[in-house]
Protein backbone atom coordinates (compact mmCIF):
# COMPACT_ATOMS: atom_id res chain seq x y z
CA UNK A 1 0.00 0.00 0.00
CA UNK A 2 1.56 3.51 -1.30
CA UNK A 3 2.02 6.24 1.43
CA UNK A 4 -0.74 7.91 0.05
CA UNK A 5 -3.09 5.78 0.99
CA UNK A 6 -2.17 5.31 4.58
CA UNK A 7 -2.31 9.06 5.20
CA UNK A 8 -5.97 8.54 3.94
CA UNK A 9 -5.99 5.36 6.07
CA UNK A 10 -4.76 6.97 9.14
CA UNK A 11 -7.04 10.44 8.74
CA UNK A 12 -10.18 7.82 9.33
CA UNK A 13 -8.61 5.46 11.88
CA UNK A 14 -7.86 6.30 15.08
CA UNK A 15 -6.40 2.75 16.05
CA UNK A 16 -3.17 2.91 14.06
CA UNK A 17 -0.66 1.55 16.05
CA UNK A 18 2.30 2.02 14.10
CA UNK A 19 4.79 4.17 15.45
CA UNK A 20 6.76 5.42 12.47
CA UNK A 21 3.69 5.84 10.07
CA UNK A 22 4.32 8.14 7.43
CA UNK A 23 1.56 10.13 7.59
CA UNK A 24 2.09 10.41 11.84
CA UNK A 25 5.78 12.08 11.04
CA UNK A 26 4.22 14.49 8.05
CA UNK A 27 1.46 15.47 11.02
CA UNK A 28 4.47 16.52 13.43
CA UNK A 29 6.14 17.93 10.69
CA UNK A 30 2.71 20.12 9.96
CA UNK A 31 2.81 20.74 13.88
CA UNK A 32 6.12 22.14 14.05
CA UNK A 33 5.95 24.51 11.27
CA UNK A 34 2.70 25.62 13.03
CA UNK A 35 4.36 26.39 16.42
CA UNK A 36 7.30 28.31 14.52
CA UNK A 37 5.40 30.87 12.73
CA UNK A 38 3.30 31.56 16.30
CA UNK A 39 6.39 32.17 17.38
CA UNK A 40 7.46 34.22 14.57
CA UNK A 41 4.11 35.88 15.68
CA UNK A 42 4.56 36.36 19.15
CA UNK A 43 8.48 37.87 18.55
CA UNK A 44 7.06 40.32 15.84
CA UNK A 45 4.27 41.35 18.68
CA UNK A 46 7.06 42.08 20.94
CA UNK A 47 8.85 44.10 18.60
CA UNK A 48 5.88 45.96 17.76
CA UNK A 49 4.94 46.86 20.91
CA UNK A 50 8.39 47.94 21.66
CA UNK A 51 7.94 50.53 19.02
CA UNK A 52 4.78 51.68 19.98
CA UNK A 53 6.24 51.89 23.50
CA UNK A 54 8.93 53.86 22.33
CA UNK A 55 7.09 56.38 19.72
CA UNK A 56 4.39 56.25 22.83
CA UNK A 57 6.70 58.88 24.49
CA UNK A 58 8.64 60.15 21.51
CA UNK A 59 6.85 63.53 22.28
CA UNK A 60 9.08 64.08 25.65
CA UNK A 61 11.78 64.27 23.17
CA UNK A 62 10.63 67.08 21.06
CA UNK A 63 9.55 69.76 24.24
CA UNK A 64 12.63 71.74 25.74
CA UNK A 65 11.15 70.30 29.32
CA UNK A 66 13.66 69.98 32.38
CA UNK A 67 13.23 66.47 34.66
CA UNK A 68 12.94 69.05 37.27
CA UNK A 69 10.02 71.33 35.93
CA UNK A 70 8.28 72.34 32.70
CA UNK A 71 8.13 75.71 31.72
CA UNK A 72 5.15 76.60 29.61
CA UNK A 73 6.32 78.48 27.17
CA UNK A 74 2.70 80.73 26.20
CA UNK A 75 3.36 82.90 29.97
CA UNK A 76 7.01 81.90 31.05
CA UNK A 77 5.53 80.45 33.98
CA UNK A 78 6.52 77.21 36.07
CA UNK A 79 4.06 74.70 35.70
CA UNK A 80 2.56 71.95 33.23
CA UNK A 81 1.62 72.79 29.96
CA UNK A 82 0.32 71.35 26.67
CA UNK A 83 1.58 70.86 23.31
CA UNK A 84 0.31 69.47 20.56
CA UNK A 85 -2.66 68.04 22.53
CA UNK A 86 -0.47 66.59 24.86
CA UNK A 87 -0.29 66.94 28.88
CA UNK A 88 3.10 66.50 29.59
CA UNK A 89 1.91 66.78 33.61
CA UNK A 90 1.15 63.13 32.94
CA UNK A 91 4.20 61.98 31.02
CA UNK A 92 6.27 63.49 33.49
CA UNK A 93 4.75 61.58 36.14
CA UNK A 94 4.72 58.49 33.68
CA UNK A 95 8.71 58.82 33.50
CA UNK A 96 9.17 59.45 37.20
CA UNK A 97 7.40 55.87 37.76
CA UNK A 98 9.80 54.07 35.80
CA UNK A 99 12.64 53.89 38.59
CA UNK A 100 10.10 53.22 41.15
CA UNK A 101 8.77 50.01 39.76
CA UNK A 102 12.20 48.81 38.12
CA UNK A 103 15.46 48.20 40.94
CA UNK A 104 18.55 49.28 39.62
CA UNK A 105 19.49 45.81 38.38
CA UNK A 106 16.18 45.67 36.11
CA UNK A 107 16.47 49.00 34.91
CA UNK A 108 20.05 48.04 33.61
CA UNK A 109 18.59 45.27 31.87
CA UNK A 110 16.02 47.46 30.26
CA UNK A 111 18.03 49.69 29.00
CA UNK A 112 20.51 47.51 27.72
CA UNK A 113 17.80 45.32 25.97
CA UNK A 114 16.21 48.28 24.29
CA UNK A 115 19.42 49.95 22.66
CA UNK A 116 20.30 46.24 22.01
CA UNK A 117 17.68 46.88 19.26
CA UNK A 118 18.89 50.12 18.07
CA UNK A 119 20.94 48.59 15.12
CA UNK A 120 22.54 45.75 17.18
CA UNK A 121 20.01 43.06 16.96
CA UNK A 122 19.21 40.79 19.57
CA UNK A 123 21.40 39.03 22.30
CA UNK A 124 21.67 35.27 23.12
CA UNK A 125 23.00 34.24 26.32
CA UNK A 126 26.49 33.72 25.02
CA UNK A 127 26.91 37.85 24.22
CA UNK A 128 26.83 37.17 20.18
CA UNK A 129 24.40 38.89 17.78
CA UNK A 130 21.40 37.22 15.94
CA UNK A 131 21.39 37.49 12.17
CA UNK A 132 18.22 39.77 12.33
CA UNK A 133 19.31 43.32 12.90
CA UNK A 134 16.39 45.98 13.85
CA UNK A 135 17.77 49.88 12.84
CA UNK A 136 15.95 52.67 14.62
CA UNK A 137 16.37 55.95 13.58
CA UNK A 138 18.66 58.70 15.64
CA UNK A 139 15.66 60.05 16.89
CA UNK A 140 14.64 56.82 19.01
CA UNK A 141 18.07 56.07 20.10
CA UNK A 142 17.93 59.81 21.75
CA UNK A 143 14.71 58.74 22.97
CA UNK A 144 16.60 56.05 24.55
CA UNK A 145 19.29 58.72 25.84
CA UNK A 146 16.16 60.64 27.93
CA UNK A 147 14.75 57.18 29.06
CA UNK A 148 17.64 56.34 31.02
CA UNK A 149 18.83 59.53 32.29
CA UNK A 150 14.93 59.26 33.66
CA UNK A 151 15.78 55.57 35.49
CA UNK A 152 18.96 56.44 36.84
CA UNK A 153 18.79 59.97 37.63
CA UNK A 154 15.60 60.88 38.90
CA UNK A 155 16.54 61.97 42.73
CA UNK A 156 13.04 62.68 43.48
CA UNK A 157 11.03 59.80 42.15
CA UNK A 158 13.56 56.73 42.64
CA UNK A 159 13.69 54.76 45.81
CA UNK A 160 16.18 52.43 44.89
CA UNK A 161 18.93 55.13 43.79
CA UNK A 162 21.56 54.40 41.43
CA UNK A 163 24.73 56.70 41.99
CA UNK A 164 25.91 58.41 38.94
CA UNK A 165 29.66 60.14 38.84
CA UNK A 166 29.94 63.38 38.23
CA UNK A 167 33.25 64.98 38.40
CA UNK A 168 33.24 69.25 38.59
CA UNK A 169 34.28 70.94 35.91
CA UNK A 170 37.52 71.48 34.56
CA UNK A 171 39.80 73.89 36.03
CA UNK A 172 41.65 75.84 32.53
CA UNK A 173 38.67 74.56 30.55
CA UNK A 174 36.30 78.12 30.22
CA UNK A 175 32.75 76.75 29.99
CA UNK A 176 29.79 78.82 30.44
CA UNK A 177 27.50 76.72 33.47
CA UNK A 178 24.07 76.15 34.01
CA UNK A 179 21.80 74.46 35.62
CA UNK A 180 21.29 70.82 34.23
CA UNK A 181 18.57 69.36 32.18
CA UNK A 182 18.11 68.71 29.16
CA UNK A 183 19.07 71.39 26.96
CA UNK A 184 17.11 72.27 23.24
CA UNK A 185 19.74 72.56 20.44
CA UNK A 186 20.43 71.85 16.65
CA UNK A 187 16.97 70.89 15.40
CA UNK A 188 15.15 70.42 18.76
CA UNK A 189 16.91 67.21 20.13
CA UNK A 190 17.66 67.39 23.49
CA UNK A 191 21.24 67.74 24.67
CA UNK A 192 22.20 66.16 27.83
CA UNK A 193 24.35 67.34 30.05
CA UNK A 194 27.55 65.13 30.78
CA UNK A 195 26.24 62.30 28.80
CA UNK A 196 29.16 60.85 27.40
CA UNK A 197 31.65 62.14 29.94
CA UNK A 198 29.84 60.34 32.86
CA UNK A 199 29.39 56.89 30.57
CA UNK A 200 32.60 56.90 30.57
CA UNK A 201 33.11 56.88 33.76
CA UNK A 202 30.59 53.75 34.24
CA UNK A 203 32.48 51.67 31.46
CA UNK A 204 35.63 52.02 32.30
CA UNK A 205 35.10 53.38 36.21
CA UNK A 206 39.31 54.73 37.42
CA UNK A 207 40.63 54.14 33.65
CA UNK A 208 39.06 57.28 32.58
CA UNK A 209 40.01 60.79 34.28
CA UNK A 210 37.25 62.79 33.37
CA UNK A 211 39.29 65.83 35.06
CA UNK A 212 42.34 65.30 32.65
CA UNK A 213 43.43 68.97 31.23
CA UNK A 214 43.43 67.59 26.83
CA UNK A 215 45.83 70.40 26.62
CA UNK A 216 49.46 71.40 27.77
CA UNK A 217 49.86 75.04 28.36
CA UNK A 218 52.16 77.04 30.73
CA UNK A 219 49.56 76.90 33.95
CA UNK A 220 49.15 73.38 33.16
CA UNK A 221 50.95 70.39 35.65
CA UNK A 222 52.98 67.88 33.68
CA UNK A 223 54.34 66.17 36.59
CA UNK A 224 52.79 63.28 35.45
CA UNK A 225 53.93 63.63 31.70
CA UNK A 226 57.44 63.24 32.67
CA UNK A 227 57.92 59.40 33.21
CA UNK A 228 57.29 58.26 29.24
CA UNK A 229 59.17 58.98 25.97
CA UNK A 230 57.01 60.37 23.13
CA UNK A 231 54.05 59.66 22.46
CA UNK A 232 53.00 59.16 26.04
CA UNK A 233 54.75 61.78 27.59
CA UNK A 234 57.92 64.35 27.35
CA UNK A 235 60.97 62.33 29.11
CA UNK A 236 63.55 63.59 28.30
CA UNK A 237 62.24 66.66 26.07
CA UNK A 238 62.06 68.83 29.33
CA UNK A 239 63.92 72.05 27.55
CA UNK A 240 61.98 71.56 24.36
CA UNK A 241 58.82 71.63 26.37
CA UNK A 242 60.00 74.06 28.00
CA UNK A 243 60.28 76.57 25.00
CA UNK A 244 56.61 74.99 23.27
CA UNK A 245 54.71 76.06 26.32
CA UNK A 246 56.58 79.78 26.14
CA UNK A 247 55.37 80.35 23.04
CA UNK A 248 51.72 78.01 23.38
CA UNK A 249 51.11 78.85 26.79
CA UNK A 250 46.84 78.49 26.40
CA UNK A 251 45.28 75.06 27.34
CA UNK A 252 41.63 76.53 27.29
CA UNK A 253 38.62 75.49 25.08
CA UNK A 254 35.94 78.52 25.16
CA UNK A 255 32.70 77.58 24.24
CA UNK A 256 29.67 79.43 24.38
CA UNK A 257 27.20 76.82 25.05
CA UNK A 258 26.39 75.37 28.23
CA UNK A 259 25.44 71.76 26.88
CA UNK A 260 27.48 71.00 23.66
CA UNK A 261 27.91 68.45 20.92
CA UNK A 262 30.83 67.24 19.73
CA UNK A 263 31.49 65.36 16.36
CA UNK A 264 34.96 64.14 15.70
CA UNK A 265 35.04 63.69 11.92
CA UNK A 266 37.36 60.72 10.73
CA UNK A 267 38.67 60.19 7.27
CA UNK A 268 37.94 56.93 6.03
CA UNK A 269 36.02 56.18 2.80
CA UNK A 270 32.74 55.45 4.04
CA UNK A 271 32.14 59.49 3.94
CA UNK A 272 32.38 59.29 0.30
CA UNK A 273 28.86 60.39 -1.28
CA UNK A 274 27.37 59.99 2.30
CA UNK A 275 26.26 63.96 2.06
CA UNK A 276 26.81 64.26 5.99
CA UNK A 277 27.62 67.70 5.45
CA UNK A 278 24.96 69.85 6.48
CA UNK A 279 24.84 67.49 9.80
CA UNK A 280 28.20 67.89 10.64
CA UNK A 281 27.97 71.77 10.61
CA UNK A 282 24.76 71.27 12.51
CA UNK A 283 27.12 70.42 15.52
CA UNK A 284 28.75 73.07 18.18
CA UNK A 285 31.78 71.88 17.83
CA UNK A 286 33.40 70.00 14.72
CA UNK A 287 37.17 67.92 15.45
CA UNK A 288 38.68 67.38 12.40
CA UNK A 289 41.88 64.79 11.46
CA UNK A 290 45.28 65.47 9.71
CA UNK A 291 45.65 67.25 6.62
CA UNK A 292 42.36 65.77 5.46
CA UNK A 293 40.43 68.58 3.25
CA UNK A 294 37.13 70.27 3.18
CA UNK A 295 37.15 72.39 -0.01
CA UNK A 296 35.48 69.91 -2.85
CA UNK A 297 34.00 67.68 -0.34
CA UNK A 298 31.65 69.78 1.34
CA UNK A 299 28.67 67.85 0.20
CA UNK A 300 30.02 64.88 2.60
CA UNK A 301 32.38 66.18 5.16
CA UNK A 302 30.70 69.32 5.65
CA UNK A 303 32.83 72.99 6.12
CA UNK A 304 32.89 73.82 9.35
CA UNK A 305 35.99 72.97 12.13
CA UNK A 306 36.17 74.14 15.32
CA UNK A 307 39.27 71.91 16.34
CA UNK A 308 41.79 70.32 13.85
CA UNK A 309 44.32 67.49 15.23
CA UNK A 310 47.78 66.49 13.52
CA UNK A 311 51.29 66.54 13.74
CA UNK A 312 54.19 67.89 11.65
CA UNK A 313 53.46 65.08 8.83
CA UNK A 314 50.04 65.14 8.70
CA UNK A 315 49.69 68.94 8.58
CA UNK A 316 48.81 71.34 6.02
CA UNK A 317 51.49 72.07 3.17
CA UNK A 318 49.68 75.08 1.63
CA UNK A 319 49.42 78.06 3.76
CA UNK A 320 46.26 78.99 2.39
CA UNK A 321 45.08 76.27 4.10
CA UNK A 322 45.19 77.65 7.54
CA UNK A 323 42.34 80.10 6.94
CA UNK A 324 39.71 80.53 9.68
CA UNK A 325 39.34 81.18 13.25
CA UNK A 326 39.75 77.51 14.64
CA UNK A 327 42.45 75.97 17.19
CA UNK A 328 45.32 73.31 15.97
CA UNK A 329 45.98 70.93 18.20
CA UNK A 330 49.28 69.50 17.99
CA UNK A 331 50.10 66.07 18.83
CA UNK A 332 53.66 64.91 19.85
CA UNK A 333 54.91 62.07 19.05
CA UNK A 334 59.08 63.13 19.13
CA UNK A 335 61.10 65.57 20.62
CA UNK A 336 61.13 67.42 17.07
CA UNK A 337 57.43 67.45 16.94
CA UNK A 338 58.03 70.51 20.25
CA UNK A 339 60.52 72.25 18.26
CA UNK A 340 58.85 72.60 15.23
CA UNK A 341 55.39 73.37 16.87
CA UNK A 342 57.77 76.64 19.45
CA UNK A 343 58.73 78.05 16.18
CA UNK A 344 56.05 78.11 13.75
CA UNK A 345 53.52 79.19 16.49
CA UNK A 346 56.14 82.09 16.81
CA UNK A 347 55.51 83.07 13.11
CA UNK A 348 58.93 81.97 12.39
CA UNK A 349 60.08 79.87 9.82
CA UNK A 350 61.10 75.81 11.14
CA UNK A 351 64.37 75.30 10.90
CA UNK A 352 65.32 71.86 8.90
CA UNK A 353 64.70 68.73 11.58
CA UNK A 354 64.88 64.99 10.95
CA UNK A 355 61.07 64.49 9.61
CA UNK A 356 60.00 61.35 7.92
CA UNK A 357 58.59 63.56 5.10
CA UNK A 358 58.17 66.87 4.24
CA UNK A 359 56.65 69.45 6.83
CA UNK A 360 55.26 72.49 6.39
CA UNK A 361 57.87 75.19 7.02
CA UNK A 362 55.76 77.99 8.57
CA UNK A 363 51.75 77.90 9.77
CA UNK A 364 50.12 81.15 9.54
CA UNK A 365 48.26 81.03 12.35
CA UNK A 366 48.15 83.24 15.70
CA UNK A 367 50.28 81.41 18.86
CA UNK A 368 46.61 81.53 20.79
CA UNK A 369 44.95 79.17 18.37
CA UNK A 370 47.80 76.82 18.82
CA UNK A 371 47.51 74.24 21.25
CA UNK A 372 49.26 71.28 22.30
CA UNK A 373 47.49 67.71 23.26
CA UNK A 374 48.43 66.35 26.66
CA UNK A 375 50.62 62.69 25.51
CA UNK A 376 48.47 61.30 28.95
CA UNK A 377 45.01 60.83 27.05
CA UNK A 378 47.31 59.32 24.08
CA UNK A 379 48.52 56.76 27.09
CA UNK A 380 45.09 56.37 29.09
CA UNK A 381 43.08 55.63 25.74
CA UNK A 382 46.11 52.91 24.19
CA UNK A 383 45.44 51.37 27.62
CA UNK A 384 41.35 51.32 27.53
CA UNK A 385 42.28 49.81 23.98
CA UNK A 386 43.68 47.09 25.65
CA UNK A 387 47.06 47.56 24.15
CA UNK A 388 50.62 47.45 26.62
CA UNK A 389 52.30 50.58 26.81
CA UNK A 390 55.10 49.31 29.49
CA UNK A 391 57.92 51.47 29.43
CA UNK A 392 56.55 53.58 26.63
CA UNK A 393 58.52 51.89 23.41
CA UNK A 394 56.18 52.49 20.24
CA UNK A 395 55.61 48.79 18.79
CA UNK A 396 51.94 47.95 17.86
CA UNK A 397 50.43 50.27 20.67
CA UNK A 398 49.62 53.85 20.00
CA UNK A 399 45.93 54.64 19.06
CA UNK A 400 45.36 56.60 15.86
CA UNK A 401 44.78 59.73 15.74
CA UNK A 402 40.87 59.28 15.56
CA UNK A 403 40.35 57.12 18.91
CA UNK A 404 42.42 60.25 21.15
CA UNK A 405 40.66 62.21 19.73
CA UNK A 406 37.07 60.73 20.62
CA UNK A 407 38.75 61.06 24.19
CA UNK A 408 39.31 64.16 24.16
CA UNK A 409 35.65 64.97 22.73
CA UNK A 410 34.38 63.03 26.02
CA UNK A 411 36.42 66.15 27.99
CA UNK A 412 35.29 69.07 25.77
CA UNK A 413 31.85 68.29 25.32
CA UNK A 414 28.55 66.76 26.53
CA UNK A 415 27.29 64.40 23.67
CA UNK A 416 29.98 63.34 20.95
CA UNK A 417 29.03 61.86 17.91
CA UNK A 418 31.59 60.16 14.73
CA UNK A 419 31.56 59.89 11.56
CA UNK A 420 33.76 58.91 8.45
CA UNK A 421 34.88 55.74 11.36
CA UNK A 422 35.25 52.11 10.26
CA UNK A 423 37.38 49.52 8.67
CA UNK A 424 35.81 48.40 5.64
CA UNK A 425 38.16 46.58 3.43
CA UNK A 426 35.36 47.20 0.47
CA UNK A 427 35.90 51.06 0.75
CA UNK A 428 39.18 53.06 0.66
CA UNK A 429 41.39 54.17 3.53
CA UNK A 430 40.19 58.13 2.85
CA UNK A 431 37.83 59.67 1.21
CA UNK A 432 39.97 62.02 -0.73
CA UNK A 433 42.10 59.68 -2.30
CA UNK A 434 42.40 55.81 -3.85
CA UNK A 435 44.74 54.33 -0.88
CA UNK A 436 43.66 51.10 0.45
CA UNK A 437 42.41 49.85 3.41
CA UNK A 438 44.90 47.14 4.03
CA UNK A 439 48.03 50.28 4.06
CA UNK A 440 46.52 50.93 8.04
CA UNK A 441 46.34 46.99 8.89
CA UNK A 442 50.39 46.78 7.92
CA UNK A 443 51.01 49.81 10.07
CA UNK A 444 53.82 48.58 12.75
CA UNK A 445 52.62 51.22 15.25
CA UNK A 446 48.54 50.36 15.56
CA UNK A 447 46.55 47.71 16.20
CA UNK A 448 43.11 48.12 14.69
CA UNK A 449 42.00 44.79 15.59
CA UNK A 450 41.36 45.39 18.79
CA UNK A 451 41.02 49.26 18.33
CA UNK A 452 37.81 48.01 16.24
CA UNK A 453 36.66 46.52 19.06
CA UNK A 454 36.91 49.28 21.61
CA UNK A 455 35.29 51.63 18.87
CA UNK A 456 32.32 48.83 18.59
CA UNK A 457 31.83 48.92 22.72
CA UNK A 458 32.18 52.57 22.75
CA UNK A 459 28.79 52.66 20.80
CA UNK A 460 26.60 50.21 22.14
CA UNK A 461 27.48 51.47 25.56
CA UNK A 462 26.10 54.89 24.33
CA UNK A 463 29.61 57.04 24.78
CA UNK A 464 29.22 58.19 20.89
CA UNK A 465 26.88 58.03 18.27
CA UNK A 466 27.81 56.47 14.69
CA UNK A 467 26.62 58.68 12.26
CA UNK A 468 27.86 56.54 9.48
CA UNK A 469 27.49 53.42 10.97
CA UNK A 470 30.73 52.26 10.00
CA UNK A 471 31.87 51.05 13.31
CA UNK A 472 31.12 47.09 13.09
Amino acid sequence: MSSEIDCECCQLCTGCTRPKHPCMISAMNILKIRIGILRKVLILGIVLVTISLLYFVRPLQETHVSRSYISSENDGEVGGGKQDGVDYDVQSEFMGVLPRVLDSAKRSGVVSHLRSLIGLGWKDNSGTSSKTEIKFDSHAERLLDILEVNLFQNKTNAIDEVTVIKPSRKEGIHRSTSDEGEIPVGDGLQCIPGKSRDRMLNLFGNGYDANLHPFIGSKTGVSGVMSLPPPFGFRKSESALIKAVTVVGQSDFPTSNSCSRCVVVGNGGVMKQSAMGPIIDDFDVVIRLNDAPTVGYEKDVGSKTTIRMAYPESSFQSSLLYKGNWLYVIVIFKQADLLWVADVAAGKKAPSLKFWKSVARAVPKPSDEFRIFNPLIIRETAELVGMKVGNGKVGKNVPTTGSFAISMATRLCDEVSVAGFGYDVTKPLHYYDKLQMKIVKESWTHNIDIEKKWLLKMVQQGVIHDLTRGIK
